[in-house]
């Protein structure tokens, strides 16, 4: 009987540490599980203002939704309403509210709607090969976009990270902000640090 409890426990225990070994070898890969304590304030400010947006998807995907008009005027726009749906996509005007809500401070003069403007912002750039961290700005080759970074696995063998980003469709039908997107690493043109590594 004593033998067997033993037994037991010992199994207990081994379970007990392959869950926490495989707990530390993934937790970086759950997209959802993303350590704000570990962050410094503004990174996390950027994460939680970027997702309370889920919400914003548009009617017809014609850049229709209330909230776009929002994310413009922060960035300078003084009349988006005016401007035609078709002519203001709005993925930078997205990332560049969520900066100026969170206090991150911009290059003065950037015309944040624009994805160009975030891959010219050379200072800011991260070299070739480096990697994301949570609240970093990404951009794309294989198409003009601009997201925030939500995780980065550091595993070279996990070829995707998750993103959080305006104006797409995450693969589904409609527009809208989506949360925890997967994006092949191998997608990105720029990495953009507006906040430094604490």
């Amino acid at each position: 009987m004593l033998n067997q409890r033993i037994a037991r426990l010992g199994r207990l225990a081994l379970l007990v540490g392959l869950v926490l070994h495989v707990h530390a070898a993934v937790c970086q890969l759950l997209p959802v599980a993303v350590r704000l304590d570990s962050l410094n304030k503004k990174r996390a400010c950027v994460l939680e203002t970027a997702s309370s947006q889920a919400h914003v998807k548009e009617k017809s995907n014609r850049n229709d939704h209330p909230q776009i008009d929002v994310y413009f005027k922060a960035i300078g726009w003084a009349h988006p309403e005016r401007v035609a749906a078709a002519a203001k996509p709005w993925c930078g005007a997205f990332v560049g509210w969520v900066l100026k809500t969170c206090g991150v401070p911009t290059p003065k003069g950037a015309n944040l709607a624009a994805v160009a403007s975030f891959d010219a912002m050379k200072k800011k750039r991260l070299p070739p090969g480096s990697h994301a961290i949570p609240g970093d700005v990404v951009t794309y080759k294989t198409w003009s976009h601009v997201e925030f970074v939500v995780s980065w696995p550091l595993d070279p063998r996990v070829r995707v990270f998750y993103a959080v980003g305006g104006n797409t469709t995450a693969g589904n039908s409609v527009h809208g902000v989506y949360v925890n997107i997967p994006r092949p690493k191998h997608y990105i043109r720029n990495i953009v640090r507006f906040i430094p590594e604490s």
